[in-house]
């Protein structure tokens, strides 16, 4: 596990989530000068849930195991550490218990929505990158490439004056 990597990349996700909930709020509360309902414990709740998605994209990048363990444990440490350390603390003390389901459901289909898209679009860049890639030849030894890019050549330099020159087409045999 590259630890400088892991650190990098939740320090900027919590200034990114940070941001993003300060702005919300601001937007939600504009013109009410005093106002209770963000506090520090939620801004605090944001890291673990920071550390908690850079360990998971890192994972998810870095990772010799297969693709579904991956997804699997994206899914669970992403989902769950916004359910955890995001909607937990925000709940209101009123709140059922089927918010909590129904809320956990919502996160569980919008990560689904948007992981799919990502796999979609992960296949189909690697299904290109798959095609692009040119044949090498693994049996060829060196003298028989150079031999064969020779012949190659001379080949299509007849081929290229036998097409090019427009009076052999007119020439009688």
């Amino acid at each position: 596990m590259d630890w400088k990597k892991l650190g990098l990349h939740t320090c900027v996700y919590f200034t990114v989530i940070t941001a993003i909930q300060l702005l919300g709020w601001m937007m939600m509360n504009s013109g009410v000068i005093m106002t209770s309902g963000y506090s520090p414990v939620r801004i605090l709740c944001v890291l673990p849930f920071a550390a908690l998605f850079a360990f998971a994209n890192v994972f998810f990048k870095d990772s010799e195991s297969k693709l579904s363990l991956r997804v699997l444990c994206h899914f669970l440490f992403t989902v769950g550490g916004a359910f955890v350390f995001l909607y937990l603390p925000s709940r209101q003390s009123g709140d059922s218990v089927e918010a909590a389901v129904a809320m956990a459901l919502i996160l569980a289909a919008l990560y689904w929505i948007i992981m799919g898209s990502f796999l979609g679009l992960r296949a189909r860049f690697h299904r290109i990158d798959r095609d692009s890639k040119h044949y090498k030849s693994l049996y060829r030894k060196d003298n028989q490439k150079i031999a064969v890019k020779k012949d190659d050549l001379a080949k299509a330099k007849e081929n290229k004056k036998n097409k090019d020159d427009y009076q052999n087409v007119y020439k009688k045999n």
